[in-house]
């Protein structure tokens, strides 16, 4: 299963931690992991680009967080939300594969 867990402060997006696999189908099949590893490719690409003085983005083995150290940046929790809006949307698909939970 794929965990995730948002940290807000408040309204606010501070840092989304993502952890495991889906093991929806067989290695190379695994339509879920696809989505979330796309998404999450895509997203530490544009933040790379576009915030990289503001965010800390850690990749490792099974695991990627990216931490927020801008939090009155409008236009980073613009892009925050829509992560989140993103891999709530594969949840709502497929809850036995993805969790998501948020921490305030």
């Amino acid at each position: 299963m794929i965990k995730v867990k948002i940290k807000n402060e408040g309204e606010l997006l501070k840092q989304f931690e993502i952890l495991g696999h889906a093991e929806s189908g067989p290695y190379g099949q695994d339509l879920v992991c696809a989505a979330v590893s796309g998404i999450m490719f895509g997203a530490l690409n544009a933040l790379d680009i576009h915030f990289l003085k503001e965010v800390d983005l850690k990749v490792l083995e099974n695991k990627i967080i990216i931490t927020n150290n801008n939090l009155q940046n409008q236009s980073l929790q613009i892009m925050l939300k829509m992560l989140k809006i993103q891999l709530s949307t594969i949840q709502t698909q497929y809850k036995q594969f993805i969790e998501i939970m948020e921490v305030y």
